[in-house]
């Protein structure tokens, strides 16, 4: 029976909520609504979101090495014990991020010639996050096609960091830009280390590096989209048009990211078995672990090979 241990997993609720409020309230006191720019009275919370955010990281890190020590499910899971359910759960998600990509093609290309490169760049991102999003919920299964479109979403995210770090000429003065870059960075990494898993060319720490980047990511874009939003249940209602909008794209990267964390922590084991005909045939067990008293058949079948 594998332990079900999820302490990373559940530790994420508790610390986004806790940089979500810092945020929402660093946003609304310390920065210049007008410029993005911190005010100068802007004293210890120039510093608040940066300070949770590397408490939180620690969390993540610590739990996710603990839940390792625990052999927990997320860290044993092999790539054909994927729930056909989740993966399509995942390939709808990759839909949604890329229609929210595809809704602002009008806006970017209608900004003229200085816009086509930005304009390229989020076409690549949404026909490339839609085949992967299709390729999901066609096969339902991971391949190593698959992994090959997940390399074709990083490079797009990739891309969009950088022309976002070029386009500002002091970025390490703008809060939400700093932030903003930061977890496309992360979401870079979960994408190449969650290929490695599906691919079987994991290294020692290729899956504690799938969910520290994953949920750490996802716990960046939140902090960021959703805590500037919030600010405005704390300022004043006349500047309320200056706070930043949720970014639609940015949000559901996050989203993404957090559910392919928690197939690897939730989805029901796969367990392929072998019929009286010779064919190979899978169950799915619940989380009660159907197999639980019985010899497991997968340190059977090690054991044979």
């Amino acid at each position: 029976m594998k332990n079900k241990s999820k302490l990373a997993l559940f530790a994420f609720i508790p610390v986004t909520i806790l940089c979500f409020f810092v945020r929402a309230v660093q946003y609304a006191y310390a920065v210049d609504l007008q410029t993005g720019f911190f005010k100068d009275d802007a004293g210890f919370l120039r510093y608040s979101t940066l300070l949770v955010l590397a408490l939180g990281f620690v969390i993540i890190v610590s739990l996710t090495i603990l839940d390792k020590i625990k052999n927990s499910k997320a860290f044993v899971r092999k790539t054909d014990q994927f729930s056909p359910t989740y993966i399509k759960v995942f390939g709808f998600l990759l839909l949604i991020s890329a229609a929210t990509i595809g809704i602002k093609l009008p806006e970017a290309i209608s900004g003229g010639r200085k816009m086509y490169p930005l304009f390229a760049a989020m076409l690549f991102g949404t026909i490339i996050l839609a085949a992967t999003g299709i390729y999901a919920l066609a096969k339902k299964r991971f391949d190593r096609y698959f992994a090959l479109l997940l390399s074709g979403v990083a490079i797009y995210v990739a891309l969009r960091a950088g022309m976002l770090f070029l386009s500002l000429m002091v970025v390490s003065s703008v809060s939400q830009y700093v932030l903003e870059i930061l977890s496309r960075v992360s979401i870079v990494y979960f994408l190449f280390s969650f290929g490695r898993i599906i691919l079987n060319a994991e290294r020692k720490f290729t899956r504690a590096l799938t969910v520290i980047s994953g949920l750490f990511s996802s716990l960046l874009i939140f902090t960021t989209e959703l805590g500037a939003f919030a600010a405005i249940f704390f300022t004043d209602l006349s500047q309320a048009d200056l706070i930043a909008s949720p970014n639609a794209e940015n949000l559901f990267m996050g989203v993404f990211e957090l559910f392919a964390v928690i197939m690897l922590y939730c989805s029901p084991l796969l367990k392929i078995v072998e019929t009286t005909s010779g064919v190979k045939a899978t169950i799915q067990n619940t989380e009660d672990d159907l197999t639980e008293g019985l010899p497991d058949i997968d340190d059977k079948i090690d054991n044979e090979v």
